[in-house]
Parts: C-alpha cells; structure tokens; sequence
C-alpha cells in the first residue's frame, strides 16, 4: 500500500543522490591576450570597445552554474482484495546547467578605467538526467497485470517525473545565484585588466563590481 512504499522511501538512503551546487568556470585564457593587446595594439576606447566585444561574443555559452536536482515519485493503484495492487517508487537525478549566451546583445561602455558591460539574460542552457541516474525500487506488479502494461504505467510516471525534474530547475534562487556568479566572474574578467570599477547591468538590474 501507499502507506508501506512512502516508509519504505524514509529508509531508503538518498544521501548518494544529493550533491551542493557547484560553480562551473570554463575560464578561458583569452585575459592575457586582450590584457596585453588594448594595451599595446588599440590605443582608442573604439578600437578597445570592439575587440573585447569580439573576444566576448566568441566564448559564447558561458557556463556559471551547475545544480543537482532530486526527484522521486511513488505510485500505488488499489485493486479488490489487493490482488492486483501495482506499486513502485521511482527515484531520479540529473542536473541543470546555467549560464550567458555572450553571443547575444553583449554590450560594453569604456569610460577610462571604468568599464559598463550590459550581459543578456541568465538562461537554463540544458537539463540532464541520464538513463544511469534513475533506479525504480518497492516495485510490486499486480497478480492480474501483464508485464507490458506495468511497463508502460512505469513509463508513464517517468514522464511524469521528467517533468518535475525540469520544472524544479526553474527555482528563482538558483537562477538568481547563476546571474550572480555570471556578473561576479565577468566583473573578474575586467578587474584583472586593470580596470577599476566595473558595473554590470544585466537583464534590467544593475550591480557594480568591488
């Protein structure tokens, strides 16, 4: 019964599903070049302007956030005299990544050693859940119910669990800790060519770097 799977769930050890989000920094070694490059090379904020803009556009998918996502779905139907009583739980994990499309209306101000870089919206760039990272446990076919149709009731519900998967990577405070990490790793891109204050603005919402 419902009651028997959901303490079944309570002792059924989660722990190796769950991970801390973690930040994703694919830094790419292009600081040194442009450091070095407006510097020596451009001498006008134009010449500069257009050469970061372009150094930028080419990272493209710039990838701030990773975060792990949980989700289980229990699923018991009743039948007369239990005889035909289908039960399982469906555990799973994936992950989503986060990031900005710096290809996208990337803009940058120079304004001596102050710089403005307005950054296009923080996207969800994918949602990943492998065949590897579901299990199906409690499982418990009904005396009466073929091996196809318990498949597909399975199947079912792990479409059903997909979606709340995907639906959980929506969560306003992870999206708004990728904008952070974005803004936070771009203000580092600048300050380590020397400029001394960097403010972001972004999708609408400003910042300015320390």
């Amino acid at each position: 019964m419902l009651k028997n799977l959901t303490e079944k769930i309570k002792k059924f050890d989660f722990n190796h599903f769950k991970k801390p989000i973690k930040i994703v920094l694919p830094f790419l070694i292009f600081l040194f070049f442009l450091k070095f490059a407006s510097g020596t090379f451009f001498s006008s904020e134009k010449a500069k302007t257009e050469l970061l803009i372009q150094e930028l556009k080419k990272i493209n998918k710039l990838e701030v956030l990773e975060s792990s996502l949980f989700a289980h779905k229990v699923y018991a139907d009743d039948s007369f005299l239990g005889l035909n009583n289908n039960e399982f739980v469906i555990i799973a994990k994936g992950k989503a990544i986060y990031g900005v499309d710096l290809s996208k209306e990337t803009k940058i101000d120079l304004q001596g050693k102050n710089i403005v870089v307005t950054l296009p919206k923080t996207e969800i760039f994918n949602v990943i859940l492998n065949p590897e990272d579901i299990e199906v446990i409690a499982v418990k076919k009904g005396f009466f119910t073929s091996q196809n149709r318990f498949e597909q009731i399975k199947k079912e519900n792990l479409v059903e669990l997909q979606n709340e998967i995907k639906s959980k990577s929506n969560d306003r405070e992870v999206i708004a800790k990728a904008r952070e990490n974005a803004e936070n790793i771009i203000t580092s891109f600048f300050k380590a060519m020397g400029y001394e204050q960097v403010t972001i603005k972004y999708n609408g919402f400003e910042k300015i770097g320390m």
